[in-house]
């Protein structure tokens, strides 16, 4: 190996210890829009991300899930509609949004697991319906009222990488279909990520 090549693999490794040094216990939300998993690289972000967990990076993964959504939907042959990009969901919907927004999570937890990292699905948002907005009632679609983060930290604590579907339930069990965008945006706000 020549001089210059090895110099540059070096200046690497250096870089890559800053960052392990800067970053280490710090937790990474990251929201994973479904529309990846189909990628051919994608089992190499999977192992990127297990690489950072393994070096002391706490990683909580927000799967987005419209594309699987709107193809279960479409499948089933469940009507649904869109308000300014958000999902109008009707109680007749929601398990068929809850069989998608699993699915997608259990496939990124699944290629966790060909990489030796442990993860778990977790309920732990509690939420509630977003109403009516401008004479549209969103039905089961809601927004984020709170999580519970006595128990998320421990599940960081324990080493296992927080998979959070966009699903949120009320306080008597009702689930809401929630953004995506806004859970991982609420979940790093709330953990100072």
């Amino acid at each position: 190996m020549d001089k210059s090549k090895l110099k540059e693999q070096s200046d690497i490794i250096r870089q890559a210890f800053g960052y392990i040094d800067r970053f280490k216990d710090e937790i990474f939300v990251i929201k994973i829009d479904d529309a990846l998993l189909t990628n051919p690289l994608f089992p190499i972000l999977i192992k990127d991300l297990v690489l950072l967990q393994r070096v002391g990076i706490r990683i909580i993964l927000v799967p987005g899930a419209r594309t699987r959504i709107d193809e279960v939907l479409s499948t089933y042959n469940v009507s649904y509609s869109t308000v300014k990009g958000i999902r109008v969901s009707t109680p007749e919907s929601i398990p068929f949004i809850k069989m998608a927004a699993f699915d997608v999570s259990n496939k990124i937890m699944t290629m966790l697991a060909e990489h030796g990292a442990h993860a778990v699905i977790g309920n732990w948002v509690r939420a509630r319906s977003i109403g009516v907005r401008n004479g549209i009632n969103f039905q089961s679609s809601g927004i984020v009222e709170r999580l519970q983060i006595d128990i998320l930290k421990n599940v960081l604590s324990d080493g296992l990488i927080p998979i959070f579907p966009n699903i949120g339930w009320s306080a008597k069990g009702k689930p809401y279909n929630l953004s995506s965008n806004e859970l991982a945006f609420t979940i790093s706000t709330e953990l100072k990520a």
